[in-house]
């Protein structure tokens, strides 16, 4: 059995611009079960400082991603080696995945959400809120419209659900020229280290604090500001059952239920460590991380967390 990964890399800027051809570029990671053997495949994009961030696989078996620093999106075809791109608005971060070529995105800088059919038109949406940045964009598993994504806002320090009931795209036929790029491909030993985890349950005589938050929704965006408005809120994570997790760094991890509008505050660990991102696994378990800590945790939806050293 043979899973696969995709990232990708360049984020980084203070990264030696010699490494920016491959450093700036998409990284697959072919997991054989058994932990035998890793295959860690590299494509360079065509343009060294594109900084790709958010990528995605479409149901057509080609790969997805934003490059910020170009305002464009582009279309790598794994099999032939071809990297496709088309021109979008301005400051490209978070991807999801539509039907076929489609994908939704938000635009950082133009404080927007864009679709684009990679083939076709689009549609653009501006956010209600100025200067608001929106970054990490996913998807729900239900909502009240035709589609139903969340993103954060970090400046403006609100979790938003975009759910329009109707899109309409112009659908032009437009063709993208192939560029052709080699891909690099390195076979990887696994290093298996076993750790200890360390819990903490929490009280249950203590339940976190519970707050009411009144959204405020503006054509198919709905905003919850959050009671934290001295950090930047900084992810979104967003559980199978519809619960909404988002990270203030240092701050405790929040959860809002959009169907009662109430956010409870639950922080990880006793520890001052920072929690800027937040991920979903299993049925439900918010996963804080740290890219500068040792540690991963999975925080249980109640008060109990549990630190894995890496």
């Amino acid at each position: 059995m043979i899973g696969y990964l995709w990232c990708a890399e360049g984020m980084g800027l203070n990264r030696p611009s010699v490494l920016l051809l491959w450093i700036t570029g998409l990284l697959a990671l072919a997991l054989v079960a058994g932990g035998q053997v890793a295959e860690l495949t590299r494509w360079p994009l065509p343009s060294g400082n594109a900084l790709p961030y958010g990528i995605g696989g479409g149901t057509d078996g080609l790969v997805y991603f934003a490059e910020f620093s170009l305002d464009r999106i582009g279309q790598l075809d794994p099999v032939s080696n071809e990297v496709r791109e088309r021109n979008v608005g301005d400051g490209p971060f978070g991807l999801v995945m539509g039907d076929g070529s489609s994908l939704h995105f938000t635009l950082s800088r133009e404080n927007a959400l864009e679709l684009l059919v990679f083939v076709g038109g689009g549609a653009k949406w501006a956010l209600p809120t100025p200067g608001a940045w929106p970054e990490a964009l996913v998807a729900a598993p239900a909502g009240p419209g035709r589609v139903n994504l969340w993103f954060n806002e970090r400046n403006a320090k609100k979790v938003v659900r975009f759910s329009p009931a109707t899109v309409a795209v112009t659908l032009p036929l437009i063709v993208s020229p192939p560029q052709p790029v080699t891909p690099l491909t390195t076979q990887v030993t696994p290093v298996v280290t076993a750790v200890v985890p360390e819990d903490f349950p929490g009280n249950p005589m203590l339940p976190p604090p519970i707050a009411l938050l009144v959204p405020k929704t503006s054509g198919p965006f709905t905003e919850w500001a959050s009671m934290i408005t001295d950090r930047y809120l900084e992810r979104v994570a967003v559980a199978p059952a519809g619960r909404v997790w988002f990270t203030h760094g240092v701050a405790p991890l929040s959860v809002l239920d959009p169907e009662t509008n109430t956010v409870l505050l639950s922080r990880p660990v006793p520890r001052p460590w920072r929690w800027p991102w937040v991920g979903m696994v299993g049925s439900g378990s918010p996963t804080p991380t740290d890219p500068r800590s040792v540690f991963l945790t999975r925080q249980r939806p109640t008060s109990a967390c549990r630190p894995y050293p890496r």
